[in-house]
């Protein structure tokens, strides 16, 4: 990663003084690895997911993280770089390369800063292009089976039935929550039932779910979310440290100097708990009123949500990134 307003990997950082003497080397420059200046430059991990059916110069989006001791990746570019599977470090399966978007900021100066939200991880939508495609295989024995995104049995054993409604030659069987399981009838061509079947409407039993993520702070409710009766109480423990910097000056002919001397006061300021009471099949938009009234942080809100789904009372599952 290259383009950092210096705030990129120490010297400390070894690992990133051989991977950039190494990029150098392959383009034909000779330098040592402790010349090499990485305040604004640092080395980074990028993963992405390689969907079935991905061919060659479908584009991905790529997860990019630190592995270094940058302080922010804000406004840097990632060079060239190539992807490969877990396990096979041989075959190059996407290169990945651009500009990095981070959903945060990280400023100082003049002894201040001010940061929110995640900056030594981000994300490059279409980063990278696919250089090789993985072989797919779909049909076992005769046999052509179909795999939910999202388990769930109620799904399951209504796609099956609704296939068997509209194309009964299929003979679809549910196997478990996740599986549906078809005959492929003879001289039927895969690709021309799997173009039938994705016709086919089905009505999902959707799960409740909150997802969050922790490094934007952004939570997404839900429709379906419910919940039961419970109580809230939001305080805030507040501490400041101000220092004041005293000039403490000598006696005449005391031959002493004049110092500066820090003094620091210490307040403390604990807030009083806001209460607030969650009545039975309360919604999102009860809810959501509730947190604003609050005058809630994303993070104390993450807060009330997990302890709520400990507690019972929060009828949806939680998925963090």
């Amino acid at each position: 990663m290259t383009g950092l307003a210096g705030t990129g990997d120490s010297k400390k950082s070894a690992v990133t003084r051989e991977l950039f003497a190494n990029y150098f080397k392959d383009l034909g420059i000779k330098i040592e690895a402790a010349d090499v200046d990485n305040k604004n430059v640092a080395a980074v991990m990028i993963t992405a997911e390689l969907p079935a059916f991905s061919t060659s110069g479908q584009y991905l989006d790529i997860n990019v993280e630190t592995i270094g001791d940058a302080k922010s990746l804000v406004g840097g570019t990632l060079i060239q770089s190539f992807m490969y599977l877990v396990g096979d470090k041989q075959t190059v399966y996407a290169a990945a390369q651009g500009q990095i978007t981070v959903g945060g900021f990280d400023v100082s100066g003049g002894g201040s800063s001010s940061s929110k939200g995640h900056v030594t991880a981000g994300m490059i939508p279409s980063g990278a292009i696919v250089e090789k495609s993985l072989p797919a295989k779909f049909v076992f024995e005769n046999r052509l089976y179909l795999d939910l995104d999202d388990g769930d049995i109620t799904t399951a054993q209504r796609a099956a039935a609704k296939l068997n409604e509209i194309y009964p030659q299929y003979m679809a069987h549910a196997d478990n929550a996740n599986t549906i399981s078809m005959t492929l009838p003879e001289g039927q061509s895969p690709i021309t039932a799997m173009s039938q079947i994705e016709l086919v409407k089905v009505m999902s039993d959707a799960q409740a779910t909150i997802v969050i993520d922790e490094k934007t702070g952004t939570i997404v409710f839900g429709a379906n979310v419910k919940v039961g009766p419970a109580a809230i109480a939001q305080g805030s423990l507040n501490v400041r440290i101000d220092t004041v910097f005293d000039v403490s000056q000598p006696a005449p002919f005391s031959k002493g100097e004049t110092v500066v001397v820090p003094t620091s006061n210490i307040t403390v300021d604990e807030k009083t708990a806001q209460i607030a009471t969650i009545a039975p099949n309360t919604t999102v938009q009860d809810l959501a009123k509730m947190f604003q009234a609050l005058q809630l942080k994303p993070k104390d809100i993450i807060s009330i949500l997990r302890a709520l789904r400990t507690q019972g009372a929060l009828k949806a599952r939680i998925i963090s990134q």
